[in-house]
């Protein structure tokens, strides 16, 4: 599932950097990285960033991954995307916390863009890889709302088995308009989270299950705050009518989340 990363690359950062990044996603399965360098037009050496491209292929070839690069003149959302369906990406890898403030910047306003345009999924990273720590990944939050995104996203969270240990199951729901349609929605949600427990239990040392009534967003952010996780994984969606409320979530919970985030449209 994450056997090809798009990387979007700072190429101020160091090359120890680099290389801790790319240890880090190695621990979802990835074996080939393309590295892209992106540069507003008129400003920078093109052949320039091209060569220090080069030079990190190089260095990261010698820890057995295969490496695609390329430096391009271009807006950066767009440029990002196009860049992962032209390389067939299996998702699109975007470091946060990077030394260079400028460029973080970049990213970071870039970042909402991606997510509304992509058809890949995105793994936004929002702390760097401790080079010391053995896995990145333990704990993990997949919010759902048993629709068609939150299922394809269950098929990539269930292929982190081999690094997540704790996964907490949430959904946010609005409350029924009158007692007898509450009654049939709760009923609803926990024959679904009993069933999705029941599944993950099967890939996972610890799961558990969380309901609630409010917005999505919210609880998202409240349940990764209070439980310390390392990732959340949920859906979004990049074009339909649903795009106003799950694509809404998606932005905010990227937003305003300490922790990392990989949506799957």
């Amino acid at each position: 599932m994450f056997a090809k990363a798009l990387f979007p690359i700072d190429l101020n950062q160091t090359m120890e950097e680099t290389i801790t990044r790319a240890k880090f996603i190695s621990q979802l399965g990835t074996k080939y990285i393309h590295f892209l360098h992106i540069m507003p037009p008129g400003l920078g050496n093109l052949g320039h960033a091209q060569r220090r491209l080069d030079d990190i292929a190089v260095m990261l070839h010698s820890y057995g991954f295969g490496i695609t690069r390329k430096a391009r003149v271009g807006s950066p959302a767009d440029t990002i995307c196009q860049e992962a369906k032209d390389n067939d990406a299996s998702y699109i890898y975007i470091p946060g916390r990077c030394k260079n403030v400028m460029y973080y910047a970049l990213l970071g306003s870039t970042t909402r863009d991606v997510i509304r345009l992509t058809e890949k999924p995105a793994f936004v990273h929002k702390k760097r890889p401790d080079p010391w720590k053995q896995k990145g990944l333990s704990r993990v939050i997949y919010a759902t709302d048993f629709e068609e995104t939150a299922e394809r996203s269950l098929t990539y969270l269930k292929s982190l088995s081999s690094t997540v240990s704790d996964i907490t199951i949430l959904h946010a729901g609005q409350r029924g308009s009158d007692p007898v349609s509450e009654k049939r929605r709760q009923l609803n949600v926990n024959n679904n989270l009993e069933h999705l427990e029941k599944e993950l239990a099967k890939d996972f040392a610890e799961v558990k299950v969380r309901a609630g009534v409010g917005l999505p967003d919210k609880l998202i952010l409240e349940e990764a705050e209070l439980s310390c996780v390392d990732l959340v994984v949920l859906g979004s969606l990049n074009q339909g009518l649903k795009q106003k409320i799950i694509g809404s979530t998606a932005e905010e919970v990227t937003g305003k989340s300490k922790c990392s985030i990989l949506l799957v449209p």
